[in-house]
């Protein structure tokens, strides 16, 4: 009897340490194959320091661009890479306009509606105009190494609420932007305005 309770024993113990040991095989792949990433360091190629929009980013609000926030210094230039399967943008607004129009949604996620809604305006307008010839327009000689442009800026008004705009980019696709004043710059995502980020430079 005093045997059969030792080899009880050691069979709880071996299927204790097969579970330890698969939990610790198991978990981190689990976790390295959810699309998120922890908060890192900039990664710097050459001169660049990089941003992903990770993977599945429309889920993940304030950590869909990696690393954030983006510490740098005067100019340093950002290369903002799409490697998620959707399309996305990289849009920056003054912070004169963010300060007083951020607001809470469901207490979870933040938006920024009216920037938004403004700019929508404010493209559809200066669309228009440039459709009818109007008004000259400028075009982004940003590419993704085949010579295709992704963004048009039409020009430059004095209410302009964006600093920066990457326009539509595609899986792949990469962006560059450098600072060259310091502040905080918030950004987001146009398609999906819960992708936030922010650059941070001194």
């Amino acid at each position: 009897m005093l045997s059969l309770n030792i080899y009880g024993k050691l069979q709880r113990m071996n299927k204790l340490l097969i579970f330890i040991f698969l939990s610790s095989a198991i978990i981190p792949n689990m976790a390295g194959q959810s699309g998120l990433t922890k908060p890192a360091e900039a990664q710097s190629d050459g001169d660049d320091v990089i941003v992903s929009i990770i993977r599945d980013a429309t889920n993940f609000d304030d950590q869909s661009y990696q690393p954030n926030p983006v510490n740098i210094s005067i100019g340093d230039t950002i290369l903002w890479t799409n490697d998620d399967s959707a399309r996305h943008t990289v849009t920056g607004l003054n912070s004169e306009s963010i300060n007083s129009i951020m607001v809470e949604q469901d207490n979870k996620q933040k938006g920024i509606i009216e920037n938004i809604v403004n700019e929508i305006e404010t493209n559809i307008v200066y669309n228009l105009n440039n459709i009818i010839g109007l008004r000259d327009y400028t075009l982004s000689s940003e590419t993704n190494g085949d010579l295709q442009s992704h963004s048009v800026s039409p020009g430059s008004p004095s209410n302009d609420i964006t600093v920066f705009d990457s326009g539509i980019m595609e899986t792949g696709d990469t962006f560059r932007y450098t600072f060259q004043e310091p502040g905080t710059f918030e950004y987001y995502c146009t398609i999906h305005p819960n992708m936030v980020g922010k650059v941070l430079v001194s």
